[in-house]
């Protein structure tokens, strides 16, 4: 034991001392974003330090967080789609609801969005995946548990030095301030020792407070994650705090994730681990926009109260400029001379267009233009030429947008693999009808995979796809006609899958009834072409061919009933069709409006 931990730390100080090279612009970048502009980096305590202008104002314009602020609000603009890649479509579907279950309880997307952040002010951002025990539903005296996640700064992990990605990394090792009361009741143990690291505390706090960890006790606690190898066929998970170990063992996900986590680039570098990001390149713009704005702040002062000019000794007394001040002069002294202001040119033109300037170059570096902000770019006329900058406003967030979808598509594939191993617990899925699907982690096969899709934009309603929407009500499949307006409005179709789904569940109810031999009367508002289709389905199957005949004639007697509901319904659009009058939009009549039932029905 005490070997692997020796082991592991001096794998820590190999991969801390490869960190230090990127720090250094994570620091500055985070503090800049924070409006912490006046601000230096200490490379030997690894820490920042104020370098306040000794004289002049110091005021800071913050024209860094806004585009910051842009850019991940024109990246998560719409919420993820999301679909299961597995061979079964109805297992796909129930395991969809899982991860909306998932994706809604536990904020799935505000983690990825954090990560996101991270990514635009520091380069990189990362997405813990693990397996919960002590969340979820209750049955009995067990908890189901459910795999969670959990954004990281790139501060808290340090990697194998010799990757250049995830996939390459053979260890990492996740650190994080806790508190010691925390320790104790998840492993046990009492830790002591010094204090935690303060980078992973508040990284301005050496700048705006003074940080005292003795008010709550604390501890940085390591986790070690290594991959499946020669040495550790089963790979190996150490959690220590100083030279406390608090677990060791074999890696709980060697078989499914053994790195529990994904990476976000906002740009990438060749050849390296982690990216850039437009934040560090700006900073400088940052910082001679405030020097300039300053100087012209001093200046716009001295304007408006210059000092005066007087012969020496003309004046005994100090002047304070103050309002109806009475100033005694001495007439013998000035000979002849006055007492005047001094004259003081204001900052030219072109330094104050220089502060235009700044900020388009800040503009440029960000990727910001009139259309991300609102506007209508100068000179545009047409609409193809304002859908060709649409284009290409997109295209520079590509690289960004592509690493966001891969790193949602790994998080909620591991999510699954996670599920798939340690949710041994049945889970009803849905609500009312639809809580009869039930999901188990054996149900979920091992090769299922998530795709994810992020739009930047709002899809562009399709006049096929409203002409597919529309038919789909004339034929029953949908009738909800208030369901139809939001689709062609919104161009969604998870409603029509969960009313779908919906008739389904009744649908499964009824064949187990009739298999039972219990008569079942179709309604008039059942969805009878989807009933037809489905009792006929499972009258194909071997269940349905091993029953008594008299069992079998139940079946059929209750498909005719749906035809001919579906018959009647044909017949009364048809004639509305022809004669031009729509009983929907007649007022007459106590019947208006109603369905029309069919005219002779089995006895069932």
């Amino acid at each position: 034991m005490a070997t692997a931990l020796a082991e592991v730390k001096k794998r820590y100080e190999a991969a801390r001392e490869a960190r230090r090279l990127y720090e250094r612009q994570w620091y500055l970048n985070l503090a800049f974003v924070l409006g912490e502009q006046w601000v230096a980096y200490d490379k030997r305590y690894n820490t920042l330090r104020l370098t306040l202008p000794s004289k002049g104002p110091r005021l800071v314009s913050n024209i860094i967080a806004p585009r910051v602020r842009l850019e991940l609000a024109a990246l998560t603009k719409l919420p993820p789609a999301y679909r299961v890649e597995c061979p079964s479509m109805a297992t796909s579907r129930i395991i969809h609801y899982y991860l909306d279950y998932l994706w809604r309880t536990y904020k799935y997307e505000k983690v990825f969005r954090d990560a996101l952040l991270w990514a635009i002010v520091a380069s990189t951002g990362f997405v813990k995946v693990f397996y919960d025990p002590d969340v979820g539903p209750v049955y009995g005296d067990l908890q189901s548990g459910d795999p969670r996640v959990d954004s990281c700064a790139p501060f808290e992990l340090l990697w194998d030095p010799y990757a250049r990605d995830v996939s390459e990394a053979s260890w990492v090792i996740h650190e994080r301030v806790r508190s010691r009361k925390y320790v104790k009741q998840k492993y046990g143990k009492d830790v002591g020792g010094a204090p935690a690291d303060s980078m992973l505390m508040s990284v301005l706090g050496s700048l705006r407070i003074n940080l005292n960890t003795s008010r709550l006790p604390s501890t940085t606690v390591c986790e070690y994650w290594e991959r499946p190898n020669p040495d550790n066929p089963e790979g190996l998970y150490v959690v220590y705090s100083g030279s406390t170990v608090l677990y060791e063992g074999p890696n709980p996900y060697a078989d499914t994730c053994p790195i529990p986590f994904v990476k976000l680039v906002h740009t990438p570098v060749p050849g390296e681990f982690y990216g850039t990001t437009w934040v560090s390149d700006t900073r400088q713009v940052n910082v001679l926009y405030n020097r300039l704005r300053n100087d012209i702040l001093e200046n716009a002062v001295k304007l408006s109260n210059p000092p005066l000019l007087a012969p020496m000794g003309s004046i005994p007394g100090e002047i304070k400029m103050n309002p109806g001040e009475v100033i005694a002069y001495n007439p013998l002294v000035l000979q002849g001379g006055r007492v005047d202001q001094l004259k003081i040119e204001p900052f030219p033109a072109q330094a104050v267009n220089m502060l235009v300037r700044l900020e388009q170059e800040a503009d440029e570096m960000a990727g910001v233009t009139a259309l991300t902000r609102g506007g209508m770019p100068r000179g545009v006329r047409s609409a193809q030429q304002l859908s060709t900058l649409v284009a290409m406003e997109d295209q520079r967030r590509q690289i960004s947008l592509q690493d966001y979808t891969n790193a949602l598509e790994d998080a909620l594939t591991y999510a699954l693999r996670l599920a798939r191993k340690y949710l041994y617990l049945p889970r009803k899925l849905g609500s009312g009808n639809n809580a009869a699907f039930v999901l188990r982690g054996s149900d979920i096969p091992p090769d299922a995979q998530v795709k994810v899709t992020v739009d930047l934009h709002p899809p562009e309603p399709d006049e096929r796809e409203e002409q597919r929407l529309l038919a789909l009500f004339d034929r029953g499949v949908l009738q909800d006609p208030r369901l139809l307006v939001r689709l062609l409005q919104y161009g969604s179709k998870e409603e029509v899958f969960a009313d779908i789904d919906l008739d389904e569940a009744q649908v499964q109810r009824e064949n187990t009834r009739l298999a039972d031999g219990v008569q079942v009367m179709p309604e008039d508002f059942h969805n009878h072409m989807l009933h037809i289709v489905e009792h006929n389905r499972f009258r194909k199957t071997e269940v349905y061919e091993q029953l008594p005949p008299e069992r079998k004639q139940l079946f059929a007697q209750h498909v005719a009933v749906h035809q001919q509901f579906m018959q009647a319904a044909q017949a009364q659009k048809g004639g509305e069709m022809g004669g031009g009058h729509s009983e929907l939009n007649s007022n007459s009549g106590p019947t208006a409006g109603a369905p029309i039932a069919p005219a002779t029905a089995p006895a069932v």
